[in-house]
């Protein structure tokens, strides 16, 4: 594994946080249409209805139910991804670890994090050069 394929994992940290919430957030609006859904009153209209479904109740319960525990399950996969980088960074000497969640786990730019930390551009670049090493070496022949 080269610094190059770190640093591009590392660089995943936003997407994967990106596509987490979106599913987070479908998860709040399926629970929302749920709700919404159960609370419906039954029609009171004095005659007797039939269909194909003796209890749609439930069954819309369970369809939301199943399709939310999908979502959960894509969502926890996710945070585990995000967990993974964030505890590779976590290794590092704080002046590192502050650097890389600065520029990978925010989204700062080189300008605004060397502006953070009072350093050189330049400076950041060696330090996030660093970095990369060492977490290079740590995960020695980890598959990224």
């Amino acid at each position: 594994m080269t610094a190059d394929d770190i640093r591009a994992w590392l660089g995943t940290y936003l997407q994967i946080k990106k596509e987490r919430d979106g599913i987070l957030d479908v998860i709040r609006e399926l629970d929302k249409d749920r709700a919404a859904s159960q609370l419906r009153s039954p029609r009171l209209d004095g005659m007797p209805h039939s269909g194909r479904v003796s209890d749609p109740v439930a069954e819309s319960a369970d369809k939301f139910s199943a399709l939310s525990r999908d979502y959960e399950r894509k969502a926890a996969a996710l945070a585990d991804r995000m967990r993974e980088i964030e505890a590779a960074i976590e290794g590092l000497p704080s002046q590192y670890r502050n650097l890389l969640r600065m520029y990978y786990l925010r989204g700062l730019s080189w300008a605004q994090v060397a502006a953070a930390l009072d350093f050189a551009e330049s400076s950041c670049w060696r330090l996030a050069a660093e970095a990369v090493e060492m977490i290079r070496a740590e995960r020695g022949g980890d598959r990224i």
